[in-house]
């Protein structure tokens, strides 16, 4: 960590984040791991280039939070191997805090990503437009290039009448991360001074399988080769997008003028996409069935919870099951829990309102005084109803 510290310590004086894009500045950002946070370019840090405290519950997965009333970007940098992932990434997440310094509100519904249809029509007109969407951005003849832009928008337009919702989603996570994910390609081309680093990238937007599997990752990279086409297609528009009221996909069509249909044909991936679809249950059986192959004691608690807090990106949700990868934030009343590692819920109609919750614990609750105190959660108002070796089932007060 120190040796990382010192070279962000280095960077700062060269840190100019305009040069991503029109009017976006650096703000204050931290880096952190499983003891620590160091945290930069903050009113707190005051004539120091950095402050260090022990990490809390604050700074969970690479975001963008409010510490001390100021937007900041954070980064766990557990997840990266090397300092220019960790860079574009700082650029990334600062993005998203300039984008709520602006009052953006173009945001998802989140709980539509995870239950996306697996339907195979939907899969094949998407794998074919995300192709279409890569080699418009490559292609250099004139004439070629019109032709894909408007299979493009054709096969989009097609995909949001036969599917409104889910594509409305895909709009609008294009909308948030698209730009993010340009500035954090535009940041890693420049550290890194590598022609080659839009690879990465375009292997996001082309993956079909796991562009399905993970249909929220997979919008980053189809929002970054939008704003690469509208890098070529239209001078100014970062600064106007910032301040439209449309998506990002809307105001790409908004800004071609050179727009006619084309023609939708069969397009002969139908056995991929059934293989896909085929994939996606699979996973999603698998990933319930670890769930409950977990050791320890299942506590199961039923009461009326709220999510408070989540990762879009490690959430499955199948049926009235929502399971949570990586952590889940709850509030019970007026009260607040932060849980690690696996978490199960379910739910009626929305997955933020829970009726049960079930995680694994190595030792079972202590009841006193109709508090249970929870191993990794806290002290919850409770009841225990029953109890056994293997699982213990709670009512909440």
């Amino acid at each position: 960590m120190q040796d990382l510290v010192e070279k962000m310590t280095a960077a700062l004086p060269s840190l100019h984040f305009e040069k991503y894009w029109n009017g976006f500045q650096e703000g204050a950002f931290a880096l952190y791991d499983e003891h620590d946070v160091y945290l930069f370019n903050h009113p707190d840090c005051s004539e120091n280039p950095y402050i260090s405290f022990p990490k809390d519950d604050r700074f969970v997965s690479c975001t963008s939070i409010i510490y001390a009333d100021i937007p900041t970007a954070i980064v766990d940098i557990r997840y990266f191997d090397n300092f220019e992932d960790i860079y574009s990434l700082i650029v990334h997440e600062s993005f998203h805090a300039y984008q709520n310094s602006l009052s953006e509100s173009r945001f998802p519904d989140e709980a539509i990503g995870p239950s996306f249809p697996a339907d195979s029509q939907f899969i094949q007109l998407r794998i074919r437009e995300r192709k279409a969407l890569h080699d418009a951005v490559h292609e250099s003849p004139k004439d070629t290039q019109i032709q894909l832009i408007n299979e493009v928008i054709s096969l989009r337009d097609e995909r949001i009448r036969l599917f409104p919702a889910v594509v409305d989603y895909e709009n609008r996570v294009e909308t948030i991360e698209g730009p993010a994910f340009y500035v954090e390609y535009q940041a890693l081309r420049d550290i890194s001074n590598s022609e080659t680093a839009l690879e990465r990238y375009a292997h996001m937007l082309l993956d079909a399988e796991d562009s399905h599997l993970h249909i929220r990752k997979s919008c980053y990279s189809s929002g970054l080769f939008l704003c690469l086409l509208l890098d070529q297609l239209s001078s100014g528009w970062q600064k106007e997008f910032v301040h439209s009221e449309l998506d990002l996909f809307h105001f790409f069509k908004s800004r071609y003028s050179a727009y006619t249909p084309a023609a939708i044909a069969d397009s002969g991936d139908k056995e991929e996409a059934e293989r896909i679809v085929s994939s996606i249950q699979h996973q999603k059986t698998e990933a319930f069935q670890a769930f409950d192959a977990q050791p320890g004691i299942r506590l199961t608690l039923t009461g009326s919870m709220q999510v408070a807090g989540f990762d879009p990106m490690n959430l499955v949700i199948w049926d009235k099951q929502a399971l949570h990868k990586h952590f889940l934030k709850i509030r019970i009343d007026s009260a607040e829990y932060f849980i690690k590692g696996l978490v199960l819920t379910e739910f009626n109609k929305d997955f933020r309102k829970i009726n049960t919750l079930s995680v694994f614990r190595e030792h079972p609750p202590v009841e006193t005084d109709n508090v249970l105190h929870i191993e990794g959660i806290g002290q919850i108002g409770g009841n225990i109803d029953s109890a056994d070796d293997k699982s213990v089932s709670i009512s909440l007060q």
